[in-house]
């Protein structure tokens, strides 16, 4: 729209081009609001989804539960070691195995995070109201509280 209008000196002139353009930008940044819009829509759902699986169907503690040890973890132990050193042992390969199943999606929730972040900056840019939030702290601490009770032996 604006080099539309870089040669335009007004009386008489047509303006037709210009208001096309103008038109055609105005349209432009419409649908990119609702893009805008439509995309957080869809990340508050996958919030609530990820919420839901987490609080209510229990997906880490699921997830940590599922976590079996190598049928050979004890046979690296010496004949002579004490059973504590064998559970020791145990015990930090179940953790490591924990950590493994946890961090997939540890990593997707601070993808979701930096995501929330960007797309509420580039609704408060365009000045767009929007419903709902996205509370990655929350799922976060979920998370947390699930791999240190993996990591408790008691």
């Amino acid at each position: 729209a604006l080099g539309q209008s870089e040669d335009f000196v007004g009386c008489g002139a047509d303006t037709l081009d210009m208001k096309q353009a103008w038109e055609r930008a105005m349209r432009g940044t419409e649908r990119a609001d609702d893009a805008l819009l439509e995309a957080w829509a869809a990340l508050v759902a996958a919030g609530e989804r990820a919420h839901v699986g987490i609080e209510t169907e229990q997906l880490l503690a699921r997830a940590v539960a599922a976590v079996r040890l190598p049928s050979d973890a004890a046979q690296e132990a010496a004949p002579c070691e004490s059973f504590a050193l064998v559970a020791e042992r145990a015990h930090e390969i179940a953790v490591e195995r924990a950590d493994a199943a946890l961090w997939p999606l540890t990593e997707q929730l601070v993808a979701l995070g930096e995501l929330a972040a960007f797309q509420r900056r580039e609704l408060a840019s365009r000045r767009l109201r929007s419903v709902g939030a996205v509370d990655v702290l929350a799922l976060g601490a979920a998370v947390r509280s699930a791999a240190a009770a993996a990591a408790d032996p008691g």
